[in-house]
């Protein structure tokens, strides 16, 4: 009963929101990171085989490449309180990507996403701060991934 269910909202077009549908043209791809962690490097295969995506690492089978390199922006100061030693900086972190064929022609040309976030250091309490950066890398990191899997869902 359950697996006629799933078929059927399966087959009606539904997906769970946030996940991205990629087309046929990259059901396997070669995926090519540059300043990934291990741990980033396996959501995002993971991320694209939820995304139907499947990723392979043998050079020899004739796939699309995925290139991707995770770039950290220097961070911008915005303020600085002289009265409680707060500090106000913006965070940046960028992706950039392309696409091509396992014979080299392009597919996509290299094109970079950007996020940014704000965020309030405080110098009384370092271990919370350092945390809540953190915090916020991790949510534009992962932020620029699913921005990569809409951008490549519209392929």
């Amino acid at each position: 009963m359950l697996g006629a269910i799933c078929l059927t909202l399966v087959a009606c077009g539904f997906r769970l929101a946030g996940t991205a549908a990629l087309p046929k043209s990259l059901a396997v791809i070669q995926l090519v990171t540059q300043n990934f962690s291990d741990s980033q490097r396996v959501s995002l295969m993971e991320k694209l085989e939820r995304a139907g995506t499947a990723v392979v690492t043998d050079e020899n089978i004739e796939a699309p490449r995925l290139f991707v390199n995770l770039r950290k922006v220097r961070d911008l100061t915005l303020a600085n309180s002289a009265s409680n030693g707060d500090t106000v900086k913006r965070i940046t972190r960028q992706l950039e990507y392309r696409v091509q064929t396992s014979s080299g022609r392009v597919l996509v040309e290299t094109t970079t996403l950007t996020r940014q976030g704000d965020i309030t250091l405080s110098n009384d309490n370092l271990h919370s701060s350092n945390q809540e950066r953190r915090d916020v890398v991790a949510d534009l990191e992962q932020g620029l991934v699913n921005q990569l899997l809409h951008r490549l869902e519209r392929l």
